[in-house]
């Protein structure tokens, strides 16, 4: 049998634990100091191709074709970021009035009648005093599960928005070392 040397393995769980941390640090703190830079290398990427491609065609400085085709490419990002929050704005809009709408916030749920009416063999089980009264009960402990969600979600509503305009300064310095990271990434090459 073969001795187990306990100090291989120590040295071994250290350095397996210490790379772990390390892989954790990194992506805790330095991975959002660099992301922005890694996202202006990717659209710098994109863009350089293009930029040689339509230099050569148009007989155009190669760096007034990366700038001209950088607005383009980051314009029509914006272009599709505000169309896609201006779609989700009506659709949520759209979905409250549809909620506002309904009559049955009374009763919400009356699944097992809706169900039943359709169905032959559950006709009869639904024709029972017994039946009634758990559907009854079955309604009122839905209206209370929909009352606590909906209030539980109202309640969170504020702290939610406090988090995003706490997030927003952030993301806007985010947002514009991106754009100019990109300017001279892309003017770079």
């Amino acid at each position: 049998m073969r001795a187990v040397r306990w100090e291989r393995l120590a040295a071994v769980a250290i350095c397996v634990v210490a790379a772990a941390v390390m892989v954790y640090l990194v992506f805790r703190y330095a991975f959002p100091v660099f992301l922005p830079f890694l996202i202006a290398w990717g659209v710098s990427l994109a863009v350089r191709p293009m930029a040689r491609g339509a230099a050569k065609r148009f007989h155009l400085p190669q760096k007034l074709c990366a700038v001209a085709i950088l607005v383009l490419f980051l314009g029509g990002g914006l272009l599709l970021i505000g169309f896609s929050l201006r779609r989700l704005v009506l659709e949520l809009e759209h979905l409250l009035e549809y909620l506002m709408a309904q009559e049955t916030w009374g009763e919400p749920i009356d699944f097992f009648h809706a169900v039943t009416s359709r169905i032959g063999f559950l006709q009869r089980i639904d024709a029972g005093e017994r039946f009634a009264a758990f559907r009854e009960s079955f309604n009122e402990t839905a209206s209370e599960v929909i009352f606590d969600f909906f209030s539980s979600l109202t309640a969170e509503i504020p702290r939610f928005l406090g988090g995003l305009v706490s997030v927003l300064p952030s993301a806007f310095f985010v947002c514009v070392v991106t754009v100019v990271a990109s300017f001279y990434f892309c003017l770079d090459g």
